[in-house]
């Protein structure tokens, strides 16, 4: 080769080397400066017989990272055939997509995301996630939609920790983009008026869930475990999100309130269970008996309730507080059990399969033409929470995403039936549930800690009845209802004077006599001890009672978190006849002496916070003086609704009262509320069986105790929104009214209408 072709050759390969260094460098800057707009595809199959399986796709911390399941070419999803055991025998086999099943209960365990079959949070055979070989895995399901937690590859599987014998593959689409933030889903957010303008024989269909948390069904229905729900009330509907229980949050006090639109202190009904001083007898109306005892209750005091209303066009399967049959049907609940047991073939099967026999009996109610109104009660995940430890965020989670089933059946009904456009759709649960997301549920048993420790009393309860050793027969307290509220009724005057015809005021319960002269403050006993003795220090800040509260006198009612922690809460009637309330945090209060109002750590920890002050000063005033003036219930609500302790001023005194016309004494010396993270159980239950598990529970005063489902859809009803504006359970009854143009007004209602659902007028 000549010299000349060498050099040549020389200066090309120089120039190569130095444009291929130039590359190399803009790459470089590239990758240390990200562009936002860059974009990665990759169509990818996961296979369904692999746990995990890489998908040579990198991506960033931080950048935005969708996956999402790619129908076939017949436009169907692609899924994976489950298989588990022996062919022919004991074989589990299903069909899976992405979103995988709540209902597949699989024999594996171990699962790579905990899965509701081991009392874990997601279901089994879904597509999931993870960034890097030993990263933390993610639910994908059928769309995933947030940003990269980590740097490395990302791998895609099945969760199912024995894969093997599985056939079939997931397709998906996986995108990646610059950094962006994290995506949520975000509904409109709309102002609580509109104008109602129901259509002319419109009929409504109210599904009563059990002891349902909003936030539980809202992340289902994302998860797309709920279809019909999400379509119907998520995509089509309005959620009004700050909607909460009255208290105790139990199911018939606030089943009752929806009823009547009414707070307990009108429609007479305060809980389950309690000691009937007027006939001398423990009531438990938590039995099949109870249900319609409670109804005629109510009727008894002419208090008018959602049935009467609607006396032959109402109709309902088996309620907690049961009216009488629906006359349209010409049924009463012999006609519920004939179809009850076509379903579940024996009456053994009928508690495990109660959602499902609701439902079947709900089909046929709100298809019939003379039925303007029916109610669906689905108790079936309220039933299952207290049996597993993780509640709705563990095994319940099966339940839950049945009713989408019973939802589902009665729309396919009424569309058969050409009534879809005239029914508007309610969805409701009477309070919320505690235990299960970020904690367990502990026991703490009132009877063994305090009435036999202290007060050395027999104790008559909702589990039975408990004798202390040695006591007399007649010397004796009772607890009403359990879970996390409970009312506490103690001998008057002193623990040995076996006299329960009377109750005791805050000023009995400062010096209460035991045996033996040993005087008590019975409030400090309930709210800063255990039979182990008073507490102190951190022990005291996670303490079993949350709080407890007595009545002081005719008007006014006291609260004790501790010594230090303590409100007063007085009411008055206004000329017009509303009631309203007064707010005083104090502390070390004795009934003789001097009021020390403290300005930070009351009870419902409303002076600590942001929400509570930032709430009054939107209001165009200070604490101080919000706090030296009375409100209305609602007003409480406004101002509280975003605090732990939402809507407690007006809703704890109102416990505490009966109206006059009524003429009940079945209220108790104390009502205990427990802290997160504990319920009032006894150690045995029916005395012979333990209760290892306290599950998910309810009847708290706080946040996740008391805020509710409240979902709408119908004609003239907002889509694909939210309403701020706080509510209560009590306004369902005028908005069903209104729905059906009946007058809510003049009727002595609590409750008012949901007027942000509506469409604004044009």
């Amino acid at each position: 080769m000549s010299p000349n072709r060498k050099s040549d050759r020389r200066a090309a390969i120089r120039t190569l080397l130095v444009l291929a260094t130039s590359l190399v460098a803009m790459r470089v800057a590239a990758a240390e400066k990200p562009v936002p707009n860059r974009e990665t595809l990759l169509n990818f199959a996961v296979p369904g017989d692999c746990t995990w399986t890489p998908t040579g796709m990198r991506v960033k911390q931080g950048d935005r990272l969708s996956i999402e399941e790619e129908p076939g070419p017949d436009g169907r999803a692609s899924s994976v055939r489950v298989r588990k055991g022996w062919p022919l025998i004991n074989q589990v086999s299903a069909r899976v997509t992405a979103r995988g099943s709540y209902t597949l209960d699989l024999p594996s365990r171990e699962f790579p995301l905990p899965a509701f079959v081991e009392d874990g949070r997601y279901p089994v055979g879904c597509l999931i996630g993870r960034i890097g070989e030993n990263g933390k895995p993610f639910y994908v399901g059928p769309r995933y939609d947030g940003q990269a937690e980590a740097s490395g590859e990302l791998w895609l599987g099945i969760n199912d920790p024995r894969p093997e014998h599985n056939k079939g593959k997931f397709r998906c689409t996986v995108t990646t983009r610059g950094p962006a933030d994290k995506p949520s889903y975000q509904p409109r957010l709309v102002p609580d008026k509109g104008i109602p303008k129901p259509p002319p024989d419109a009929n409504v269909v109210i599904f009563f869930l059990d002891g349902l948390r909003p936030d539980v069904m809202i992340e289902m229905a994302q998860m797309g475990h709920m279809p019909t729900f999400k379509k119907l009330f998520l995509d089509g509907g309005t959620y009004a999100d700050n909607t909460y229980c009255v208290l105790p949050s139990l199911t018939q006090t606030n089943f009752a309130a929806m009823m009547t639109g009414m707070f307990s202190d009108k429609n007479s009904v305060k809980m389950h269970a309690y000691y009937d001083a007027a006939h001398g007898q423990y009531v438990n109306n938590l039995t099949k008996a109870g249900y319609p005892i409670v109804a005629a209750q109510i009727r008894r005091h002419h208090i008018k309730a959602l049935y009467d209303y609607f006396p032959r066009s109402f109709g309902a399967g088996a309620l907690p507080i049961q009216p009488r049959p629906p006359a349209a049907l010409k049924a009463s609940l012999a006609e519920w059990l004939h179809r009850a047991i076509n379903v579940a073939n024996c009456f053994s099967n009928m508690t495990d399969r109660i959602d499902e026999l609701q439902g079947r009996f709900g089909v046929d109610l709100a298809s019939h033409p003379e039925i303007k109104v029916t109610v669906v009660w689905l108790p079936g995940t309220d039933l299952v929470d207290e049996t597993c430890p993780h509640g709705e965020f563990g095994r319940s989670r099966e339940a839950i995403a049945r009713i989408d089933d019973r939802i589902a059946e009665v729309v396919r009904r009424l569309e058969v039936r050409h009534r879809l456009d005239k029914t508007y759709f309610v969805v409701f649960s009477d309070h919320g549930k505690v235990g299960g997301e970020t904690y367990l549920l502990k026991k703490f048993d009132v009877i063994s800690e305090i009435l036999h420790g202290y007060f050395r009393l027999n104790t008559y309860s909702f589990f039975g009845d408990y004798p202390c050793p040695g006591t007399p027969r007649h010397h004796f307290a009772a607890l009403g209802d359990a879970d996390g509220g409970v009312e506490v009724f103690l001998p008057y005057g002193r623990a040995d004077s076996g006299n329960m015809s009377h109750r005791n005021l805050l000023a009995n319960l400062e010096n209460y006599p035991l045996a033996g002269d040993t005087r008590v403050r019975v409030m400090d006993l309930f709210t800063e001890y255990t039979a182990q003795g008073r507490l102190t220090g951190e022990a005291l800040r996670h303490k079993p009672v949350d709080l407890a509260v007595a009545r002081r006198d005719d008007d006014t009612v006291f609260v004790q978190r501790t010594t230090n922690s303590q409100a007063l809460i007085t009411r008055r009637r206004r000329t017009d006849g509303e009631l309203e309330f007064k707010y005083e945090p104090v502390k070390g209060y004795t009934t003789d002496g001097p009021l020390q109002r403290i300005s930070s750590g009351d009870p419902f920890r409303y002076l600590d916070g942001k929400a509570f002050p930032d709430a009054v000063a939107r209001k165009g005033t200070s604490v101080k003086d919000w706090l030296a003036a009375y409100h209305t219930g609602r007003e409480w609500l406004g101002v509280t609704a975003e605090t732990d302790y939402p809507g407690c001023v007006d809703a704890v005194s109102r416990f505490f009262f009966f109206e006059a016309r009524l003429r009940l004494n079945n209220l108790p010396d104390l009502l205990l509320f427990s802290s997160p993270g504990w319920v009032f159980l006894p150690e045995l239950v029916v005395k012979t069986r333990s209760n290892e598990i306290a599950g998910s529970r309810h009847g708290m005063a706080f946040r996740d105790s008391t805020r509710i489902c409240m979902f709408f859809s119908g004609p003239g009803i907002r889509q694909n929104c939210v309403i701020h504006e706080p509510h209560r359970i009590v306004d369902i009854l005028p908005t069903v009214l209104t729905m059906t143009s009946k007058e809510w007004k003049g009727n002595d209602l609590d409750g008012v209408p949901f007027y942000g659902i509506w469409e604004e007028g044009e």
